[in-house]
């Protein structure tokens, strides 16, 4: 090959290279506006959480206000999970212990000093993770409790 050739291959892959890092760049950016326009969401759901507790005036909790909070568990889900997948593209870690985001070449947590699996990138996370004060099984924001009667699942708020 010419020296010609040679620049033109070279040339191709920076290229290559500087389209697949745009490409990321604008799915973090992408990722990042989606998280904040959820917990905007979340935010407002909350507010109107409030209204309806301070309206209701009675101790047991409305129809309206019971679908209300499960759609605030449902956007808290989808933020987690998009956050997975942001921690993924920086390549950080997830702590599957207390869900602290760590950089990809820990060995250990920086919050908790549990040991971070190589083999277990963020996204590779499953939903289902320990509770780390109780010990409760956590999935997509409910709790697995075990009762003498048997198993019932409460509600974690958040």
């Amino acid at each position: 090959m010419s020296i010609f050739d040679d620049t033109v291959v070279k040339a191709k892959e920076v290229w290559d290279i500087a389209g697949k890092k745009t490409n990321d760049i604008i799915t973090v950016q992408k990722l990042k506006m989606s998280i904040a326009s959820l917990k905007s969401q979340l935010s407002k759901m909350y507010e109107s959480l409030g209204r309806l507790c301070s309206d209701n005036g009675t101790g047991t909790p409305s129809v309206s206000m019971l679908e209300l909070m499960s759609e605030i568990e449902e956007r808290i889900a989808e933020i987690k999970q998009l956050e997975k997948k942001l921690a993924l593209l920086r390549g950080e870690k997830i702590c599957s212990a207390c869900g602290t985001k760590n950089m990809s070449d820990a060995s250990y947590c920086y919050n908790c000093g549990n040991k971070l699996s190589d083999a277990q990138p963020a996204d590779e996370n499953s939903d289902s993770t320990q509770d780390k004060e109780c010990g409760c099984e956590v999935n997509d924001g409910e709790t697995e409790a075990k009762t003498e009667a048997g198993t019932e699942s409460k509600t974690e708020s958040e």
